[in-house]
């Protein structure tokens, strides 16, 4: 079964957009910082440097103050026989949710024994500078979201879907 998960941690100040994206980032079978091979994100130049751009646009719209960072991550049991490239595949389609107004970037994780992946969504609108707020009716519709995502790669996966370019 895929499970979908908020981390429900306050974030209030700017380290925590740091710790977040690194923690994302950082392969931790590797010594030093070397990012995890299945990564990738929307709205940001350079993926190795996303707690920067997150930043800049905080700063940009004079909104570094409270929640700074939205983090969440999707776990799948070895019988989902999610691939880390599925895993990546369902990345890149849930990002597409919180592109049209947030950076959004997330990783695929096979350090456990587990595969999951983790997101991070900066707070502030790269459009306009609106804060990101969410209450249950939005989380529901966002978790509908990911399982419908999760429901169309294995569609595909079992050659159910062409998808066209």
């Amino acid at each position: 079964m895929v499970n979908f998960f908020v981390v429900n941690k306050p974030y209030t100040d700017i380290d925590s957009i740091y710790d977040v994206t690194n923690y994302i980032l950082r392969d931790k079978r590797k010594q030093g910082f070397a990012m995890n091979r299945y990564s990738g994100g929307m709205g940001i130049n350079d993926i190795a440097s996303a707690g920067d751009e997150f930043l800049h646009i905080k700063r940009y719209f004079g909104k570094s103050f409270g929640r700074q960072i939205k983090h969440f991550y999707i776990t799948f049991e070895k019988k989902d026989r999610f691939t880390p490239r599925m895993a990546y595949d369902l990345g890149m389609l849930i990002c597409q949710y919180y592109y049209c107004k947030f950076q959004i970037i997330f990783s695929v994780h096979e350090d456990t024994d587990h595969l999951h992946i983790h997101f991070a969504v900066n707070t502030v609108s790269y459009k306009d500078g609106s804060k990101l707020h969410e209450g249950y009716e939005e989380y529901y519709a966002f978790r509908d979201y990911v399982y419908k995502c999760v429901e169309f790669i294995r569609k595909i996966e079992s050659n159910l879907i062409i998808p066209t370019v």
